[in-house]
This record gives C-alpha cells, sequence and structure tokens, in this order.
C-alpha cells in the first residue's frame, strides 16, 4: 500500500504493537499522530484552516435553515423527557420510538450551553459531528494516502455540499 510515508525501521503512529502504544488510550494516538513530525507546522495550519472553513460553512448553513429536519423535533422531544423526567424517561421515549439514546442526549448536555434552547443545542451537535467527520476523512485517508491526500480529502468532505447540509440540520 502506498502510504507517502518514508520506509524504514520506525513503526506507523498508528500501530498498536509498536512499544510507544503499549498502555496509550486510542483518543491520545490520534493527537499524536496529528502533532507528529509526519505532519508539519505547515500542514497542521492548513488542517485548521479546513477544519475552522468546515466549521464556518455549517454555521452559516444552520443559521439559513428555515426549519428543521422531522426527526430532530422527535430527537428534541427525547431530550426533554431526559431534562424534564430524567435518565428513565429519557431512556424510554427514545426506545419507544426506536432512536437511539446518545444523540438526544447530547441535545440535552449542549443545552445549557445554548441558553437553554434545545432546537440550537441540535444544531450544535450536528456541526459538532459535522467538523469531527472532516477531521475524520482527514485522517482515513492521510493513513491511506498521505498527507497532501487527506488535506484534499478533509477539504472535498468540508465543502461537499450533502456533507455540509445533513451537518447543518
Amino acid at each position: 500500500r502506498a502510504t507517502g510515508k518514508p520506509q524504514g525501521d520506525s513503526a506507523s503512529p498508528w500501530d498498536s504493537a509498536s512499544p510507544e502504544w503499549t498502555h496509550t488510550p486510542p483518543g491520545w494516538r490520534i493527537r499524536a499522530v496529528l502533532m507528529s513530525q509526519e505532519s508539519p507546522p505547515s500542514k497542521r495550519a492548513l488542517l485548521a484552516a479546513i477544519l475552522l472553513l468546515a466549521l464556518l460553512l455549517r454555521l452559516w448553513v444552520a443559521a439559513h435553515v428555515a426549519v428543521i429536519a422531522g426527526d430532530g423535533i422527535t430527537r428534541i422531544g427525547i431530550a426533554r423527557a431526559f431534562q424534564e423526567d430524567g435518565l428513565p424517561a429519557g431512556l424510554a421515549a427514545s426506545l419507544k420510538v426506536g432512536y437511539h439514546p446518545f444523540n438526544s442526549l447530547l441535545i440535552r448536555c449542549l443545552a445549557p450551553l445554548t441558553g437553554g434552547n434545545m432546537e440550537r443545542a441540535g444544531f450544535a451537535d450536528s456541526i459538532l459531528f459535522g467538523v469531527l467527520g472532516v477531521l475524520g476523512m482527514y485522517l482515513l485517508a492521510r493513513e491511506a494516502w498521505g498527507e497532501r491526500e487527506g488535506l484534499l480529502a478533509a477539504l472535498i468532505w468540508a465543502l461537499l455540499p450533502n456533507a455540509v447540509h445533513f451537518s447543518s440540520d
């Protein structure tokens, strides 16, 4: 497989068998790879700019969306059940309609940061995961094909109209 990385004796930062990763949680691995020497500061700055672009574009689209998606109303109702009646009632409401409770619970947790507005918290949830999707696309493409291709994939995903739309409502 062509990775765009120099061949040699050094283990890949993703190699869980390498000694430095023996007791390292996976989240720290991603941070270490992003901050490694494989990504020069100029490339990290470019990635940060792409992530900022993705965030601003999604915020702009969210500000101009007239109505939230149909399932958003249901998820906000479940989040209200979490808020008003507690965890058991929220879980019951979520299972009753067949939705996983994580999204609604996250909306409930984000609501205080948006002034108690559940609709804004739902937008914040979508935007957060939309921007994290851009980062995920970068990491996946970078591991498969190299740094330049990872940045290009992240840029495409940050600007792709359907990805922006679905992560903004």
